[in-house]
């Protein structure tokens, strides 16, 4: 390989650390996971009060896929119009491409692979 594994991971690691989104899923999920191992109150309103706070959790993380950098993804000319044919499937396209312009994985994913890629570049230049 001509990229430093140990430094790509050390700055996604970095990246994934800082990022305010990141940090408030695992919060959120540390929350959820105790929240899985407990033993629930037959007292309706305690249970009503503990499903409510699960349930704003769960708003959390759709608000931070809500407001995510959008990748701007678009699909390759030949699908579009391979696709065009069935206006259906063209737009469950659409919005699976949507969809994936607003995950934060994927956005880091794509991070580390520039990482990589501008790593082999300056490896190949010296």
């Amino acid at each position: 390989t001509w990229y430093d594994k140990a430094s790509v991971l050390q700055t996604s690691e970095q990246r994934i650390n800082t990022s305010p989104s990141f940090n408030t899923i695992k919060e959120t999920v540390a929350k959820l996971e105790k929240m899985n191992d407990k033993v629930y109150s037959l007292n309706l309103v305690k249970y009503k009060a503990e499903q409510k706070e699960i349930r704003t959790a769960i708003k959390k993380i759709d608000e931070i896929n809500k407001t995510a950098d959008s990748l701007g993804l678009t699909l390759l000319p030949g699908d579009e119009k391979r696709l065009s044919e069935d206006n259906d499937k063209l737009e469950r396209r659409k919005q699976w491409m949507k969809s994936l312009s607003k995950d934060i994985y994927l956005n880091e994913s794509v991070h580390v692979m520039d990482d990589m890629i501008k790593q082999t570049a300056l490896a190949k230049n010296k």
